[in-house]
């Protein structure tokens, strides 16, 4: 999916969720003891006690939506920015986040606390970093599970030639309670 459909969707999204939270709003205004044109009418009124023409206030709500939605527009535009594919890009060479993640996850194969292994790359301030969710047993040495992890960047650091900037997360949860022994995937 490239950036103008993730735009357009998110942008669809954004206006149906605004669309049916309007829709809510009025449909649950006569639960709160009125109906909707009551707060038009305290609008109205307090625009009238400002000493502002309808018109006026009019305009005022109608620029404060208006800026209320671009807001909105920008923030669904920016969300997910940043995620990469490759976590290696040079002229002529290309190694997608998958072979990165294989290579660790082949090399955390005799580590018998970390049960699950996923990479993510992740472009921040123009450099890649590499993210990886590493998913311990309950009750895990984290200890040796961080040196487990440590020679594993060392040799991936190694197999690629270069060192890839690693943020490593570990973690635990319901998928590590019911992880088999020594098993890392």
């Amino acid at each position: 999916m490239n950036a103008a459909s993730r735009f357009g969707n998110r942008a669809v999204l954004t206006v149906l969720g605004v669309v049916g939270l309007a829709v809510a709003l009025v449909a649950a205004w006569p639960l709160a003891g009125g109906t909707p044109w009551a707060l038009a009418d305290g609008i109205r009124n307090a625009a009238a006690s400002a000493g502002l023409a309808p018109v006026v206030a009019a305009w005022i709500v109608a620029a404060v939506l208006a800026i209320v939605i671009l807001l909105a527009l920008v923030w669904v535009a920016r969300r997910g920015r940043g995620r990469t594919r490759h976590a290696v890009e040079q002229p002529g060479l290309h190694i997608t986040t998958g072979v990165v993640e294989d290579l660790v996850r082949d090399a955390l194969r005799a580590a018998p606390d970390i049960v699950g292994v996923h990479a993510s790359t992740h472009r921040r301030r123009g450099e890649r970093v590499l993210l990886l969710r590493l998913q311990l047993r309950p009750r895990a040495d984290v200890v040796q599970a961080a040196a487990d992890v440590r020679a594993a960047l060392a040799d991936l650091d190694r197999a690629m030639g270069e060192a890839l900037p690693v943020v490593a997360h570990l973690t635990t949860g319901v998928r590590t309670v019911l992880a088999h022994d020594r098993r890392v995937d």
